[in-house]
């Protein structure tokens, strides 16, 4: 229920007074925990946090008596340098993970007989020499205990972790490679060729008290601070850490900033890989997503393999769906809201896939349907580690046949093995025609069209993440206008509020 709905009834039902202290307290962590969900802030300004709760309270004064008996409970604390409010778990969290983190930086060793020769030896097979920043980024991965490797796609980031978790395999760590969805812990898997998890499945397993091992975390852009957190309480002090990521990406949904921060406090080594070396440049996708990484409109909208569609945001569904039809093999929709996304796959299913047999079982005696057709392109939205699928898994329904144990058969897109569709797998799946981009992080599609809307998500990080999805053609729908919004939008990097990089800053 709403805090609304909770004060209605404890005022009425339990006699709580409006000056409660319980209320009062209750009344200010609320609105903390509300600053924090809506933009992913560990700590909050004044005006941010006394506005609200005049709101919440109906009363300035009372507002005000609210914050000093909250501060006298620890519910808070003020920053002495900046005024800030910080609310305490998040405090506690971010000072938890900074020390871990500075206690590793302190670990650190330098290049020795033994490093040398595992990475000589993990080089040995590459088709091609090292650049000198990957050399830089695989050399500082094995001799600190704490580093990061960034940049965006196409750089050579998972060549390098691939040759640094040779090296560490040849100094006889053990490896734990983890990122925050399904889809990419299963693309991590195909790229690397060692054993891969989600960060979910990763802390259900027993804790690592073992301190020779590193853990990798992928996608580390998605890492919010509560994550981080279980993650620190899950390893031993001793196990090394490799963050792995583009800090541009999207941001976490959950509050903090984790490979952002990081960076951003020059304490911890990272080495940032900024030549492509995957994407034909004749695409022009690297260059046009750089222009937009760093806030400036291209100076044409549509060149190589890019091109901008200029239709208004309410035809921008019929379009998409018309760019897919042209050539349905390969592409990708990806749009920001859920809303967006289920009209869309209505649209495409109706024009693309209009005659086929629909997903139908009977149960209990009654006959459902599904909103499925064969042939359709489909998403997995849970895990199910039993049936082989994961959050974010794609595939394509080859079967509505139903059988004793199962309803149909999906094809999936990565590994081409075919899953039986079980009654809990039924509950999760869903038209992949098109995806919100949180789904697609991670992932590669050799044609991506990019629905504009007015979306408060869509800001340039979003934008910079649509783009980088594409290996070889992209297609944008939209206006001008909207487009030129959401790269003058500012990333959540440049205007969360968050400690972490103050901490590791103030305490080397």
């Amino acid at each position: 229920m709403s805090f609304q709905k909770v004060d209605e009834i404890a005022q009425a039902k339990f006699n709580v007074e409006v000056n409660d202290n319980r209320r009062l307290v209750g009344a200010v962590e609320h609105t903390l925990k509300k600053h924090s969900s809506r933009g992913g802030h560990t700590l909050s300004t004044h005006q941010d946090i006394f506005t609200y709760l005049i709101d919440l309270l109906k009363n300035k004064e009372l507002a005000a008596t609210a914050l000093k008996i909250a501060n006298q409970y620890k519910s808070y604390f003020i920053d002495k340098r900046t005024g800030c409010y910080h609310h305490t778990p998040l405090l506690i969290m971010e000072k938890v993970v900074a020390k871990r983190l500075l206690t590793l930086k302190s670990k650190s060793v330098k290049n020795s007989f033994e490093m040398d020769s595992a990475f000589f030896e993990a080089c040995k097979d590459l088709p091609y020499r090292l650049t000198e920043k990957q050399t830089d980024a695989v050399l500082s991965s094995i001799s600190e205990a704490v580093s990061c490797i960034t940049g965006g796609a196409g750089t050579g980031k998972t060549t390098v972790l691939r040759t640094v978790l040779k090296a560490y395999n040849y100094l006889n760590f053990k490896i734990k490679a983890i990122a925050l969805s399904g889809r990419a812990a299963m693309r991590l898997h195909q790229s690397i060729g060692f054993p891969t998890s989600t960060i979910a499945t990763f802390l259900r397993e027993e804790p690592i008290d073992d301190d020779n091992y590193i853990v990798v975390i992928d996608e580390a852009s998605m890492l919010d601070l509560s994550t981080m957190y279980k993650i620190v309480a899950h390893t031993n002090p001793n196990v090394r850490f490799l963050f792995v990521g583009d800090y541009n990406q999207l941001p976490p949904i959950g509050a903090g900033l984790i490979l952002a921060d990081v960076v951003k406090s020059s304490v911890i080594t990272n080495t940032e890989l900024d030549v492509v070396q995957r994407q034909d440049a004749t695409t022009g996708i690297p260059e046009y997503s750089n222009i937009v990484k760093n806030g400036s409109m291209p100076s044409k909208l549509s060149v190589g393999h890019i091109h901008f569609h200029e239709v208004s945001l309410d035809d921008v569904a019929s379009k998409c769906v018309l760019l897919y039809q042209q050539k349905p093999c390969g592409s990708q929709i990806v749009a920001a809201t859920k809303k967006l996304t289920s009209e869309i796959n209505l649209i495409c299913q109706s024009k693309v896939n209009a005659n086929s047999e629909r997903l139908r079982f009977t149960q209990y005696g009654d006959m459902f349907q599904m909103d499925l057709y064969l042939h359709d392109p489909v998403l997995f939205t849970q895990n199910n580690y039993d049936a082989g699928v994961q959050n974010g898994s794609l595939g394509k329904l080859i079967s509505v046949e139903q059988s004793k144990n199962n309803y149909g058969v999906v094809k999936l897109d990565d590994t081409d093995e075919e899953i039986e569709i079980t009654k809990p797998l039924l509950d999760s799946l869903q038209a992949g025609y098109c995806i919100t981009l949180h789904k697609a992080q991670g992932s590669q599609f050799k044609r991506v069209i990019i629905a504009l809307s007015k979306a408060r998500m869509l800001d340039r990080a979003w934008l910079y993440t649509a783009i980088t999805r594409s290996e070889d053609e992209l297609h944008i729908v939209g206006t001008k206008e909207r487009f030129e919004q959401a790269v003058s939008s500012l990333s959540a990097h440049h205007i969360r509020q968050t400690y972490l990089s103050t901490l590791l800053s103030d305490n080397v």
